[in-house]
């Protein structure tokens, strides 16, 4: 009989995206549903989504967040920037949802560095969504 043990013991293993460690897109989906259930059920942030049709922003920005987190389906939609100019977020509004999102990521029980990853990504778009 032979063993295939030393084989994939010296294979690395794959590294897994951020998209696969969050679970993929059911998770990511239904994450961005729970967190702007909150976002827009929030006194400060949901005059910001005056007039957005909720069940369609969701699944845009669970798109966005599938791809820019590693899934397999690349982002074609508007930059960032672009998408978030005509908004007037301030630093206190970006503050506030990523104080939302990391709430649920907590809520849903994903796992601290995995979460803390899902964090810097979004922290580090601040420059082009706030203005």
């Amino acid at each position: 009989m032979t063993s295939t043990a030393g084989t994939a013991a010296k294979t690395p293993p794959e590294e897994t995206t951020l998209f696969d460690r969050l679970g993929g897109e059911p998770a990511v989906n239904a994450a961005m549903r729970v967190f702007y259930d909150r976002l827009f059920a929030d006194p400060e942030l949901a005059p910001i989504f005056e007039g957005v049709n909720q069940a369609r922003h969701v699944s845009s920005v669970a798109k966005f967040v599938a791809a820019a987190s590693g899934g397999p389906v690349p982002w074609t939609g508007r930059d960032i920037e672009t998408a978030h100019r005509r908004l007037r977020i301030t630093q206190e509004h970006f503050d506030r949802v990523s104080e939302h999102l990391a709430a649920v990521l907590d809520e849903l029980t994903v796992p601290a560095d995995t979460a803390s990853e899902v964090l810097a990504l979004v922290g580090s778009l601040g420059p082009q969504i706030v203005n």
